[in-house]
């Protein structure tokens, strides 16, 4: 199987900006797992509390974006992967994503957040509350499952795929 690389975090982060950069670094192929209809279907189970029907569909997701791409010499650049997942579950439903996953959590703070989400006009809009709880979720994740954090608002794009780089050399 190929390299699989992870960038995760909540909306207005960076992560897809850093995505799509990384696969021109790297060759890499550019897989977005929740858009559409799994991601829609994603948030209306959390919504319902269906934890295990979120469990299942972000697993589905995953995997049908891994085994849809036959050509194992290229890295897959996930935007979005299994912290988006573990952040729609309660807190003890919450298991580690298995490695080999390079997994890292972009995040901002909700100053920067709500300015980059200003601009997206075709996007519902949300209370402070909402993203607080997302960031500040995401973080949690990421501490205990031993994600990288990248702070895209204190790090310039340059220097957040540098710092990626330097991270991801160190295990190929």
């Amino acid at each position: 199987m190929s390299i699989i690389i992870a960038l995760d975090g909540h909306d207005g982060v960076g992560k897809t900006t850093l995505a799509k950069q990384l696969v021109e670094q790297h060759n890499g192929i550019y897989v977005r797992p929740f858009g559409g209809k799994s991601g829609i279907d994603l948030i209306e189970a959390a919504d319902n509390q269906y934890f295990d029907k979120v469990s299942a569909i972000g697993k589905q997701a995953i995997n049908e974006a891994m085994l849809a791409y036959i050509d194992h010499t290229r890295p897959l650049i996930f935007d979005r992967h299994w912290i988006t997942v573990l952040s729609l579950l309660p807190e003890h439903n919450r298991i580690c994503w298995p490695h080999p996953i390079y997994s890292f959590l972009c995040s901002a703070e909700l100053t920067t957040i709500k300015s980059r989400l200003s601009k997206r006009t075709s996007e519902k809009q949300f209370e402070d509350a909402y993203h607080s709880h997302y960031l500040n979720t995401y973080l949690k994740i990421a501490k205990v499952c031993g994600s990288t954090v990248i702070e895209t608002d204190h790090i310039s794009i340059t220097g957040a795929l540098q710092k990626i780089n330097e991270i991801l050399n160190t295990y190929l």
